[in-house]
């Protein structure tokens, strides 16, 4: 009877147990953080490849880089092109123009283009760098864990034993009944210590830093090295309230103020903390530790920096289809009607008769397929005649 009333005792408190460590385990206190937040761009270029009109950020990137009169100038010679009643030697003289201007144009777009390859160039050998680090830090995190785990169930297992077989001859001898529950009690204790040393590990090891300065560096106003420079034209970029924009904050500001309320990002609150300014890019002025938190975070603002620089390709590109006529040099959301005349009265005086007809046939050309316009060959024995 004694017995059967211990067992009875013991069955409930493990159920008890049981009870109280699933409801620990649901309950929302215990449970780590979760954010539904979605993520959106942090800028957005509205790059239409399927409008015949440039983007304002495209037009902005053109005035950046000095090349939207030399657009507007090919423009023209190509209108130019399209009058019946030039004489060939005319011709020659316009096509020429129309070289030199294209190929100028070509040059400029092809150095913003290689500047932009070059600053992605070392962010993503930054971010290599991280997920190795990463990965080797996860690695090792890993198997402190697999080990505290091991140990947790082998003395658990080993304790339980323990405690049953000092049950089994409580029917003989009572007293043995106190150290079976002392035992008992060490059996589920310890896997519940090992079990808070695994969640402290889940965060790894802190190692002391040995690393230069990153690529995030001149984003915050540190000091920069022939590695973390930005090219001018880069640079420009990033620093300009982009075309349109009514917060008034430049590209660098929105990134930075996007970083700042990512609830991902956790090393990286506030502008004002130079500690946490330190350790996101590495400075050797400060002491820090490194954590894959901390990387992972490093990681995740390159990453989100990078695709803002490589939008740059996609004005680029609108630039290219302008030069090559397949759009025309005209802004979206603007009124096409005042743009006709606006560069009627611009060209007044300098325009033949002939010319207006063919700027008024090119801006007919507004649909989605607007074809290449190239500059009409001379006809041998016409150039004859008149040379």
């Amino acid at each position: 009877m004694f017995k059967y009333r211990r067992m009875t005792r013991q069955s409930r408190s493990a159920t008890g147990a049981l009870l109280l460590i699933t409801f620990l385990a649901s309950s929302p206190w215990f449970c780590l953080p979760g954010y539904s937040q979605v993520q959106k761009p942090i800028l957005d270029t509205k790059t239409n490849l399927s409008s015949v009109r440039l983007s304002p950020a495209a037009h902005q990137l053109g005035d950046q880089l000095g090349i939207n009169e030399k657009i507007k100038n090919l423009e023209d010679l190509r209108l130019k092109s399209e009058m019946t009643d030039l004489r060939a030697l005319t011709r020659v003289v316009i096509r020429q123009d129309f070289v030199v201007n294209r190929q100028d144009i070509l040059e400029q777009i092809e150095q913003t283009r290689l500047e932009v390859d070059f600053t992605l160039a070392r962010i993503n050998e930054e971010m290599s760098l991280y997920t190795e680090l990463i990965e080797a830090y996860a690695d090792e995190r890993n198997k402190k864990v697999a080990h505290t785990n091991l140990l947790a169930f082998a003395s658990n297992g080993i304790m339980w034993a323990i405690a049953e077989a000092l049950t089994i001859p409580t029917f003989r001898v009572p007293s043995l009944s106190v150290s079976s529950g002392v035992v008992g009690i060490l059996a589920g204790a310890t896997p519940s210590v090992f079990s808070a040393l695994a969640v402290k590990l889940i965060e790894g090891k802190k190692h002391r830093p040995h690393e230069l300065p990153n690529m995030l560096s001149k984003v915050f106003g540190y000091p920069t090295s022939q590695d973390t420079e930005y090219p001018d034209s880069v640079w420009t970029f990033l620093n300009t309230i982009p075309a349109g924009d009514k917060s008034g904050e430049t590209r660098i500001e929105q990134i930075i103020q996007h970083w700042i309320a990512d609830h991902y990002i956790g090393s990286f609150t506030s502008r004002d903390s130079k500690q946490q300014l330190d350790s996101l890019i590495g400075s050797k002025e400060s002491s820090y530790e490194l954590t894959i938190g901390l990387l992972r975070d490093r990681r995740t603002m390159l990453q989100q920096l990078h695709v803002q620089v490589s939008k740059m390709n996609r004005l680029l590109l609108e630039l290219l289809l302008v030069m090559r006529g397949e759009k025309l040099y005209l802004v979206e959301n603007q009124n096409l009607e005042e743009e006709e005349d606006d560069d009627a009265e611009a060209d007044q005086g300098s325009q033949t008769e002939s010319e207006k007809p063919g700027k008024r046939r090119m801006l007919k050309k507004l649909n989605p397929h607007l074809p290449n316009l190239h500059l009409p060959t001379l006809d041998p024995s016409e150039r004859a005649g008149d040379l």
